[in-house]
């Protein structure tokens, strides 16, 4: 027993430790798996249990003036990483969009980037908010298996990219094609580990999203 005990204990700080990228490692929800792990747990016992028991004999809340300044938040933060990716990495030519490796020298430019990719990564958390809204306004219809999904995945993910490979990249209409050059280019310095673990969820999505489409929109407007 105590021989797995520590082994187990030995490759969680390889993982942990070992493999993650010192500069982030230290930051907050980020030293370890447990907070983000926590956070998902809860938030989807919410969604799924505690919040529609919590509701079922209340009024559904407004949250009008709420979720106007959350989405206000979420819009000015998104908004900033956008401008501050394409005015400091894309325009002046310091990323590739086909193929960015990891830079870890300790430049001003590189500490920007490792800082909003945390900020990406807590704006995934925030956005967690979007279901609980859902509960507490009693619009349980919206709160489906895709879109808790997509939301828990999304937090695993940001996690999983700011400890190990915090590297900022907007190839969001070229995603597909961005990590099959990863993965079939030789040259291309991007961990390719990363290809193979962020690749299936977004696949994961947009079939699962394919599918929420054709039975909304189309099956139903044909009724």
């Amino acid at each position: 027993m105590g021989t797995i005990l520590d082994n187990v204990t030995r490759y969680y700080r390889y993982i942990n430790d070992d493999l993650a990228d010192t500069r982030t490692n230290s930051f907050w929800l980020v030293f370890n798996p447990i907070p983000i792990c926590v956070i998902m747990f809860l938030y989807h016992r919410f969604v799924h249990s505690w919040g529609p028991q919590l509701m079922a004999d209340r009024p559904a809340y407004k949250l009008k003036n709420t979720i106007i300044v959350y989405n206000i938040v979420q819009i000015f933060l998104s908004g900033l990483m956008t401008v501050k990716c394409m005015t400091w990495l894309y325009l002046p030519g310091y990323y590739n969009i086909w193929c960015q490796k990891i830079n870890y020298e300790d430049t001003e430019v590189e500490r920007m980037v490792i800082d909003y990719v945390w900020l990406y990564y807590v704006i995934k958390i925030i956005d967690l908010l979007d279901t609980v809204f859902f509960v507490l306004r009693k619009k349980f219809n919206q709160v489906t298996f895709l879109h808790v999904y997509h939301h828990l995945g999304m937090c695993l993910l940001g996690f999983i990219g700011t400890k190990f490979v915090p590297v900022l990249q907007l190839q969001f209409l070229l995603l597909i094609l961005h990590f099959g050059h990863v993965i079939f280019e030789p040259s291309c310095a991007y961990p390719k580990w990363v290809s193979f673990v962020f690749l299936p969820h977004n696949i994961f999505i947009l079939i699962l999203f394919t599918d929420f489409y054709i039975k909304e929109y189309i099956y139903k407007k044909k009724k």
